[in-house]
């Protein structure tokens, strides 16, 4: 068996972290098991539900399990790793908030010793609408829609009343959106509703129409993706609407947002994607509970802020940073995009 510890160096945050590699000097050996012990930015450690796919602070360790007997016992910041044990795939995969400490009490196998290997990850979450865009996406589409039926213009314009305040209040946000979609979906057919939203697309990447991509959002998008991290929209519009113009930037980006479902001839929001549905929208997704940046210009999302390792509220200026500070967020800045 042959040791050896390797220097790791974090990214900007220029944190370097020291990682024990314990492999075997012949072969054969085999990784059955595998999960991954990163730490948080407290310092502490604990458990990624998803191998390789969530980092709080970037740097995480991976746990294989290789078969190996009679080595004596190792401990390194409190957690035993003791010979004959190895760590069960189908085990309750815990959060990233439970401790290190935790692993002594995992389902373990006789017949093999753990290894660490070091793996940085690193995931960027952006907002769409205001964050990456100039506007609304979901209101231009709805409006450019009812300008093209004086019938559904007469419809949008007498319920606004009623529905444009619900939008405005988190409790009625989903009903008073799906008021105004209805009427500008009705009579669309699945096809022909992913059909309006490729020629608004298309509209919009021809500057047909007011929305705009953010010359910094792009920036800062391309930065993370140029320096391999994973980037990953979430938005409150419908999905379908999303992917339609995410699909004009030709940028590698993972897309979530809002579900439709077709209701009484239109379509009306299923799953609405807006504040903690976000990071619940993250986690069924395979991103876990933590991240290291978020992006949006809104504190409705503060859920997916309050995750984030480096929190980023898009609007600049001192009222910016006061809103970051009484929503507790010590660790966030405000840009000015």
């Amino acid at each position: 068996m042959s040791a050896g510890f390797q220097e790791l160096t974090h990214g900007e945050f220029g944190k370097s972290h020291r990682a024990l590699i314990l492999f075997p000097v012949e072969p054969p050996w085999t990784p059955p098991f595998q999960t991954i012990l990163e730490r948080d930015r407290n310092g502490d450690a604990g458990m990624s539900p998803r191998c390789g796919r969530t980092s709080t602070c970037g740097m995480a360790a991976q746990i294989v399990a290789v078969a190996r007997k009679g080595k004596p016992a190792l401990r390194r910041s409190g957690v035993a790793i003791c010979p004959g044990e190895t760590i069960s795939r189908t085990m309750r995969p815990p959060s990233s908030t439970e401790t290190a400490g935790s692993v002594a009490n995992l389902p373990r196998e006789r017949g093999s010793i753990l290894t660490l290997v070091a793996e940085m990850t690193m995931l960027a979450v952006f907002d769409m609408d205001g964050t990456l865009l100039n506007g609304d996406s979901t209101a231009v589409w709805l409006w450019e829609r009812a300008k093209r039926s004086p019938l559904r213009m007469l419809g949008i314009l007498a319920v606004a009343p009623v529905a444009v305040p619900m939008v405005a209040l988190p409790l009625t946000r989903r009903a008073g959106a799906s008021i105004l979609l209805w009427i500008a979906t009705a009579g669309l057919s699945e096809q022909q509703l992913l059909a309006s939203c490729d020629d608004f697309a298309r509209a919009f990447a021809e500057r047909r129409c007011s929305l705009s991509w953010k010359p910094q959002a792009l920036a800062a998008l391309d930065q993370h993706a140029a320096a391999g991290d994973r980037v990953v929209v979430v938005t409150a519009a419908p999905l379908c609407l999303a992917n339609a113009l995410l699909r004009t930037l030709d940028r590698r980006v993972e897309v979530l947002g809002t579900s439709l479902k077709p209701g009484l001839g239109g379509w009306i929001a299923n799953i609405h994607c807006r504040n903690q549905r976000k990071c619940q929208a993250l986690a069924e997704a395979g991103h876990g509970a933590r991240w290291a940046y978020a992006y949006t210009d809104s504190l409705d999302d503060l859920p997916i802020l309050r995750a984030a390792d480096r929190p980023v509220i898009v609007k600049g200026g001192k009222a910016a940073e006061r809103r970051l500070f009484r929503a507790g967020l010590l660790n966030g800045r405000a840009a000015a995009w």
